[in-house]
């Protein structure tokens, strides 16, 4: 590993997202959202809002369709994405949520979509509230995930 990269590992490891405590609003979003029959971009677009603003941060655009882009040997899948956070060279963000799954292109669940979402949202705050240079999956990005599902559920 170079030198960047483990310093990197390292501030990701020990990084956590400031503990808040979310508006009931926030919190309802999430909820009903969790619980939606049909997801859709606006619902997306309401709970990564409200989280943006729980953490004071500018909002991200959220897009919800496609198909989840996917490797297969013929046989089966071998590696698929959920979705994708991208950053501009000028700093600024989106969040590519895939709608349909990758082989049977069926519309993820509800549930499934905000989980993706969370995960997006928080590569996203790697940067923007925890300082980060680069948001990579170590322990902490995911201990930071369970950080915000935990706030959101409380």
């Amino acid at each position: 590993m170079s030198e960047t990269y483990q310093d990197n590992y390292q501030q990701s490891q020990t990084k956590t997202l400031p503990t808040l405590s979310f508006s009931e609003i926030t919190k309802k979003e999430y909820k009903l959202g969790r619980e939606s029959e049909d997801m859709t971009t606006r619902q997306l677009q309401k709970i990564a809002d409200a989280v943006c603003s729980e953490f004071g941060v500018v909002q991200v655009p959220i897009s919800f369709e496609g198909r989840q882009p996917h490797k297969h040997d013929g046989k089966r899948l071998k590696r698929y994405q959920l979705g994708v956070h991208q950053r501009t060279n000028f700093g600024n963000s989106r969040i590519q949520i895939y709608k349909y799954t990758a082989m049977r292109q069926k519309q993820r669940s509800a549930k499934g979509s905000i989980s993706t979402l969370l995960h997006e949202l928080c590569h996203y705050f790697d940067y923007r509230v925890c300082g980060l240079r680069k948001s990579i999956h170590s322990a902490g990005f995911y201990k930071r995930i369970g950080q915000l599902k935990d706030m959101l559920s409380c």
